[in-house]
């Protein structure tokens, strides 16, 4: 099955760690990244988007990871900082704001990170800023409003992370698994799940 950059970009929004094997990518095999089950969360994901090959680094994908970990806009190539992956990234954490380009801060955008994060209030523009916003940044709880989005959602990074750590399998899983698969069902943990639940009922 060809990997297309569609398929690929569905595949991350189903699983953000799918980004580390994508056509291309070092890690694809369990020797291939030695150091990748060392790092920490942002700084495992930060890579991985920086080896990302040219014709896999689409808006399609850049929104699929904004929308699990909204602070990974920060390194996210300028061209591909669209309105629509700056949109993922805020609903998935309002503080992300503040790696949206200062053209794309308009009224709406500006609206819907304070709504998930009271803080974002300090990264809206001026001439944007409004005593709704400013209402509702002061209200208690609005700190931080993560929501699911379609697919994984909102997205602990590091826990995430510590979970891949904990079982090291998904390196075998992911490999042996095709993009289309984790495309279609979901993470290979995910689709693991799925067989034992089977295995029970038979």
């Amino acid at each position: 099955m060809l990997k297309t950059p569609d398929l690929c970009a569905e595949a991350v929004r189903r699983d953000v760690w799918a980004l580390a094997f994508l056509p291309g990518m070092p890690s694809r095999e369990p020797d291939g990244f030695p150091d990748l089950l060392s790092m920490e969360g942002r700084t495992m994901l930060k890579l991985l988007l920086d080896l990302v090959p040219p014709r896999f680094m689409t808006e399609r994908l850049c929104e699929a990871v904004a929308g699990q970990f909204g602070p990974a806009l920060e390194w996210m190539p300028k061209r591909l900082k669209t309105a629509r992956v700056c949109l993922a990234a805020v609903r998935q954490d309002g503080a992300s704001l503040r790696f949206v380009p200062e053209a794309l801060r308009t009224p709406e955008l500006s609206l819907e990170a304070v709504r998930r994060n009271g803080r974002a209030v300090k990264h809206v523009p001026e001439d944007v800023l409004t005593e709704e916003m400013r209402h509702i940044a002061m209200k208690p709880g609005r700190e931080k409003q993560p929501v699911r989005e379609a697919g994984r959602g909102s997205v602990d990074i590091d826990g995430l992370c510590r979970e891949w750590q904990m079982q090291k399998e998904r390196i075998g899983e992911y490999s042996s698994l095709d993009l289309q698969d984790i495309a279609r069902t979901g993470t290979a943990m995910e689709k693991k799940e799925v067989k034992k639940k089977k295995k029970r009922r038979a």
